[in-house]
């Protein structure tokens, strides 16, 4: 197997060295430089075929064969050229690979890295990102599919989902030629990557440095101080777009130098395929060249003339990259683009110094003292005389050194930011722009050449020798900072959580225990449920359906639609206080065929999941067992059974009499007069002794709207929940739940039953039930993006905001502000009377107070510390109320701390008696 794998990736490198050879980029690479640009441009050739393809609606098979003649019809052309110039008189110029030591020590870290990478193995325990690239791939796999729409669950949306790209493509091209699945690629692409992002940062660092040495040292800070030898995560979306980040850079160098519109091309095409593979890798480049020429810009503001040839190349070459922004608008447009409030919601690491406007905190800039970005910032003003005297690596590497700071301690422009981008985005900026190991470099550089070449008396030579103190100390340091690293990473005896012991030791295997046997014995297209951290690893781990997974890797618009409401879920499933309906309702509404209670999970012990399920032996089968998770199947046919089991009703409804005549039906009960919308109940039966209609005859449930209109129906057997051979002998109970759609319109729905009896039609009124819809405070529209939400600093966030759970299970809403209004879009409702219960948290000396509007109706609602601290439901009847589709919600009391509520709930006010006479029996 992985000699097939070995041989689709020269194939992929192979094409990207004829392209090269073809446009003669190789010429100003360095010459370890060739292997990751011809990486580069074999990727973006997929890339641009996916994009292509993807247009034109052809599947995943076409971007693999279109490819294949990509690179025949390339070896073709470069046979040709070959052949032509040997015909000439003039006999074609072949460079000499001159490797010299600086270069050897680079190839050396690069066997390092291989043997790193092999033996640490990719990373895929608990804490792993992976699961998510390896369940995107495989859907492409399946789905024929090349770009990916969904990810996790059966139903896909209508557009891309932007949080994936063409790297997924060429995973998934890889896996459907190798015939192997995506997990299997996933253990074996580490070794292959590992030495392309050295030799990729090392072809950058001698194109900007201009000195192979300055290169390697670069080169070495990185992956020994950096990032000590680290390659678990190099098969990711992340980490193979640095490494074409790094080509297009070399290339726009290269294009700086000579003005050469091909390495113009190369660099845009470059682009534009980083820009398909992650937003803010594209983002990260622009941004690294835009600095530098505002640098150059600043420069000519200072000498008084714009005639700069560096500024004008480098104008053009960032207009040139900016053509990838169409694949980012082409992506976000497609994906139907919405902020996640999840995403969105908080960003970490805020100070707030003014009302509204904050900076981030400087510990996220230097983590440490002793560290590679604190040793950066603290050598920079040496960069100061060479950026000022217009030196191109002075410049650039000064002016994203101060571009970080300018952004993160900058209120203006993260108040700007806030709400459009999560802060996953800044935090990136400030670890990955620039290099701080190019930054080392250069300075120790000048430092070693300063002292190499110091006078031979004098004050420069007293500081020359200054020089080559400072450059021996920071040495030591950064070996210091190494060594520590890589102890922290390699020994046996870290207690690093992110070792490499712990991830080898914690690495979930797809062959064994839970996850083998799901991959051996479930089906294929089985959906699953569990907890949120358990089925990202199922989902990555097995390819089956799940029902959700964490925020942080969810597909974009399910989080944004269902996100939230999915995970209260399938936590609610597992816990053991939920009601039997409930839990139904939420299998029922996702298909679930298996569940699986993983107790190791965060939260999951605590519910009590295997007690549950071991009460409910006919609707949960075990079929799987080992010391820290089972898997039940769900059998859903038997509710009624279990229904009538263990939720007898307790009070029966006579029949009335019937304009048909009489009906079998002898009494009935429903299990509630209220049901959540999405969710069900249950119509009890007891049929005359001895039934009067042949077994297997149907019956209806209708459901109708009485303001509404709204109606719906489902068929049962008349004996449901029985068997027939208890059903022959008379006095028969059965039920019938009926679950609600998601969508159901909030009304009071007359709930009636029909049937046939001797041909003739025979229809039971039941009475009503009450459809209500509860609505998530965090989920209403017009919060503030919040940029931390801890102590006295919530008193400086303006109107409402989210708040984390130290008031409630999950999120919150809070105000310190009054005439402040939240709302939320509804389904439409029909006019009539309605109650709307908020809870909310009463914190101990207050008086607060809201104004609600439903539609055009207002009402106020006030509470205040009765003696009760803590989570309470205040209710609010609103008559008369008109037809319509919103609610909001206004602060008018915050006295003295603020108003936090947790959820709404809307439901129709029930009044009258019910449409039948009772007997009760």
């Amino acid at each position: 197997m992985m000699f097939v794998i070995l041989l689709l990736f020269a194939l992929l490198v192979l094409t990207g060295g004829l392209i090269a050879s073809l446009l003669r980029l190789g010429e100003d690479v360095s010459p370890l430089g060739h292997a990751p640009l011809a990486f580069s441009l074999g990727t973006a050739s997929v890339g641009l075929l996916a994009l292509l393809v993807h247009i034109l609606g052809g599947g995943l098979q076409c971007v693999g064969y279109a490819f294949v003649g990509l690179a025949t019809g390339l070896a073709a052309l470069c046979i040709a050229r070959k052949v032509q110039e040997r015909g000439t008189l003039r006999q074609p110029t072949h460079r000499t690979l001159e490797l010299r030591l600086p270069d050897l020590i680079v190839l050396a870290l690069a066997a390092v890295s291989v043997i790193s990478a092999a033996w640490s193995g990719p990373w895929l325990s608990h804490t792993a990102d992976g699961f998510l690239h390896i369940t995107a791939a495989r859907r492409l796999v399946v789905t024929d599919q090349v770009l990916n729409r969904g990810i996790y669950y059966p139903v896909e949306p209508e557009g891309l989902d932007p949080v994936t790209g063409t790297w997924h493509t060429v995973l998934a091209l890889l896996s459907t030629f190798s015939r192997r699945d995506v997990v299997d690629l996933w253990f074996h692409l580490p070794p292959l990557f590992a030495p392309l992002q050295v030799l990729a940062f090392y072809a950058f660092a001698v194109s900007i440095l201009k000195q192979r040495s300055s290169g390697a040292l670069a080169t070495a800070i990185s992956f020994l101080a950096e990032e000590p030898l680290d390659f678990r995560m190099s098969a990711q979306p992340n980490r193979v777009a640095f490494v074409l980040v790094w080509m297009a850079l070399t290339l726009g160098v290269a294009c700086l130098n000579r003005g050469e519109k091909v390495h113009l091309a190369a660099a845009a095409l470059l682009a534009v395929v980083i820009a398909s593979i992650h937003f803010f890798f594209f983002e990260l480049l622009v941004l690294l060249l835009a600095a530098y020429a505002g640098w150059r810009f600043l420069l000519c503001l200072a000498r008084r003339s714009f005639r700069d040839g560096e500024l004008a190349r480098l104008t053009l070459l960032i207009a040139a990259l900016l053509t990838g922004a169409l694949v980012v608008l082409y992506r976000l447009v497609s994906a139907q683009y919405v902020s996640s409030p999840s995403f969105l919601a908080t960003w970490r690491n805020a100070i707030y110094i003014a009302r509204e406007y904050f900076i981030l905190d400087p510990r996220l800039l230097l983590p440490g003292v002793l560290s590679v970005n604190a040793l950066a910032y603290a050598l920079s003003p040496f960069l100061a005389p060479d950026a000022v005297k217009g030196k191109r690596a002075a410049g650039y590497l000064a002016a994203n050194l101060a571009l970080v700071p300018l952004v993160i301690f900058n209120p203006l422009v993260l108040h700007f930011l806030m709400g459009k981008t999560p802060d996953i985005s800044i935090r990136r900026l400030v670890f990955y722009m620039p290099p701080s190991s190019l930054v080392l470099a250069y300075v120790l550089s000048s430092w070693m050449a300063a002292f190499r070449f110091r006078p031979a008396r004098g004050l420069r030579r007293r500081w020359a020798t200054a020089q080559g103190a400072l450059a021996v100390l920071t040495a030591v340091a950064l070996l210091f900072i190494a060594g520590r690293g890589l102890y922290d990473l390699y020994s046996p005896i870290s207690h690093y959580r992110y070792s490499m012991a712990v991830s080898r030791s914690s690495r979930l295997d797809p062959n064994e225990g839970l996850y083998g046997f799901i991959n051996r014995r479930l089906p294929p297209g089985a959906v699953i449920l569990s907890d949120p951290d358990t089925s990202y690893h199922i989902a990555g781990l097995t390819g089956r359906y799940v029902v959700t997974v964490k925020a942080s890797h969810q597909e974009w618009m399910y989080e944004v639609t269902n996100g939230p409401r999915s995970r209260r879920q399938v936590m609610a499933v597992l816990d053991r206080s939920v009601g039997l309906m409930s839990t139904a309702s939420i299998l029922h509404e996702y298909g679930v065929q298996y569940v699986v209670a993983d107790v190791t999970a965060y939260g999951v012990e605590d519910l009590g999941p295997w007690r549950k399920f071991a009460r409910l032996p006919h609707l949960f089968r075990l079929v799987y067992a080992d010391p820290e998770a089972r898997i039940y199947e769900v059998h859903l046919e038997s509710l009624a059974q279990v229904l009538l089991e263990q939720e007898p009703p307790r009070l029966w409804h006579g029949v009335p009499s019937s304009p048909a005549g009489k009906t079998p039906l002898a009494s009935f009960a429903l299990s509630g007069e209220v049901v959540e919308a999405g969710e069900g109940f249950v119509i009890y039966t007891r049929w005359m002794h001895p039934p009067p209609v042949a077994l297997g005859q149907d019956v209806t449930i209708h459901l109708v709207g009485l303001r509404s209109g709204n109606r719906f129906s489902a068929e049962y057997r008349w004996d449901n929940g029985r068997a027939p051979q208890r059903a022959a002998s008379g006095d028969v109970e059965a039920a019938y739940p009926l679950f609600t759609p998601a969508d159901t319109t909030i009304d009071l729905y007359a709930v009636s039953l029909s049937l046939e009896v001797d041909g003739v039609p025979h229809r039971v009124p039941l009475g009503t039930v009450q459809v209500q819809a509860t609505y998530q405070a965090e989920g209403f529209s017009g919060l503030t993006r919040t940029a931390g939400t801890r102590g006295c600093y919530r008193a400086m966030l303006p109107g409402w905001s989210t708040l984390p759970g130290r008031y409630v299970e999950g999120w919150a809403v809070g105000t310190s502000d009054t005439d402040v209004t939240i709302w939320h879009e509804l389904a439409p409702i029909p006019p009539g009377d309605y109650v709307v219960e908020l809870h909310v948290y009463v914190q101990r000396e207050t008086v607060n107070a809201v104004e609600v509007r439903l539609n055009d109706r207002s009402e106020i609602a006030s509470w205040s510390d009765s003696g009760t601290v803590g989570l309470q439901v205040v209710q609010l009847a609103m008559r008369d109320v008109p037809g319509g589709g919103e609610i909001a919600i206004t602060a008018r009391s915050c006295d003295p701390a603020e108003v936090i509520i947790d959820e709404v709930v809307i439901r129709p006010m029930s009044d009258q008696l019910p449409a039948f006479g009772t007997g009760d029996r």
